[in-house]
């Protein structure tokens, strides 16, 4: 028996993660991971793929290694491997998360039925083919709206329409298919973050997102979140609203999750959920504060590795903050940040390079994970990283 990993681009020590259970591990992945995987005893084979994300070979090798290694478990990190792994489960009658629940997590339009169904509040929806799909949605709505891709992530090729004018260009720039409409949701966002293992809300923590979420790449401003303080008064109820979210969809035995959700006018409002960990300093965050590393629990429950998860304890407050690329050649940027209260300071630039404006929320120059003595505290030093970070960064526009 063995465990198939498909590894869109993670550094995950999944060897070290599973080795208690005493399989070998088929690792698929990118050809730019090419001899960065370590030759791990535990590891059988690794398989490198072309252009991963579309290669239709993949799920063929899968089928065809299976007759050698007769696959146990198949393991899957990245959303857009989630998919893909439930169909090759499916197709080899392998246990696990199965197509129709990765639809469920993955086509946003089935994600919103299934929810308003079930008498969730979701923000009004329609998936569009054309152009009069979505004048027809603003005869009923009216502006502003959102364009998104049904299955997209990372808030990549997502789009808020203010007005005819915006609308006009988007149709200039872009494609309609695969892509679904949505009423615009005024309020704060949170993000809620945790474990569903053996059919049960092992732990969940919320966060509240900064500069309205994962568009503020769209207006230049950075992306950010803070987990919430125990005595936040939104606490416990985010944290039932996650539990009834994950019993009303079809989620798998064993998973992580990232759910998003707006609070308006004292309202909880769905905005969507992955089975999947969040992206950024997300799991870092929680990491730090909780000693809870999110997704190796889930793939340790996955493979039936039954590690106790530790008493939940609230060691520290923190937060982060993804500062979005520029449009310029970088001529300056700091290559240390030295405030004692910063974890992580991580660039993903550097002097002469030539950097576009940022396409998703994750598309960064820099990130910081800091911590603080509470929620406030956590954002002022994140405001403050922001300015510093400007101040000692410039751009040839």
């Amino acid at each position: 028996m063995s465990i198939l990993i498909l590894n869109r681009n993670a550094d995950y020590q999944f060897d070290s993660w599973i080795a208690d259970s005493n399989q070998k591990l088929i690792i698929f992945t990118t050809t730019n991971k090419m001899n960065k995987i370590s030759k791990d005893k535990n590891i059988a084979h690794v398989e490198y793929f072309d252009d991963y994300e579309k290669n239709n070979l993949l799920e063929l090798r899968a089928v065809e290694l299976n007759s050698k290694y007769n696959f146990e478990y198949v393991i899957a990190t990245s959303e857009f491997d989630i998919l893909r792994a439930s169909k090759i489960r499916e197709y080899l009658k392998i246990n696990g998360q199965w197509n129709d629940s990765a639809l469920a997590f993955r086509d946003k339009f089935i994600m919103k039925s299934i929810l308003m169904q079930e008498e969730f509040l979701v923000p009004k929806f329609e998936k569009i083919s054309n152009t009069l799909d979505i004048l027809d949605f603003i005869n009923q709505v009216g502006f502003p709206i959102i364009i998104k891709p049904i299955d997209g992530s990372g808030s990549e090729n997502v789009a808020k329409i203010e007005d005819y004018n915006d609308l006009k260009n988007y149709l200039n720039d872009n494609k309609l298919n695969d892509k679904m409409v949505e009423e615009y949701i005024a309020g704060d966002l949170y993000h809620i973050d945790g474990l569903f293992l053996n059919n049960e809300l092992i732990f969940s923590w919320p966060s509240r997102y900064i500069n309205q979420g994962c568009l503020a790449h769209k207006s230049g401003k950075y992306t950010g979140s803070i987990l919430l303080d125990p005595q936040n008064e939104m606490l416990v109820k985010l944290n039932n609203y996650a539990r009834e979210i994950l019993i009303a969809l079809p989620t798998p035995t064993n998973t992580v999750f990232h759910l998003e959700v707006f609070y308006s006018n004292n309202t909880l409002i769905f905005c969507e959920i992955a089975c999947r960990r969040g992206g950024g300093y997300i799991s870092n965050s929680i990491q730090e504060a909780f000693n809870i590393d999110l997704v190796k629990s889930s793939v340790q429950h996955q493979c039936n590795i039954n590690v106790e998860i530790p008493p939940i304890k609230f060691k520290k407050h923190t937060g982060f903050i993804l500062i979005p690329n520029r449009m310029g050649k970088i001529l300056e940027i700091p290559c240390k940040c030295e405030f004692e209260w910063v974890l992580e300071y991580k660039i993903n630039g550097y002097i002469g390079m030539d950097s576009q404006d940022a396409s998703s929320s994750v598309d960064s120059v820099a990130e910081f994970l800091v911590y603080g003595q509470n929620e406030e505290e956590v954002y002022k030093r994140l405001e403050s990283l922001y300015d510093w970070f400007l101040n000692n960064t410039k751009w040839d526009r």
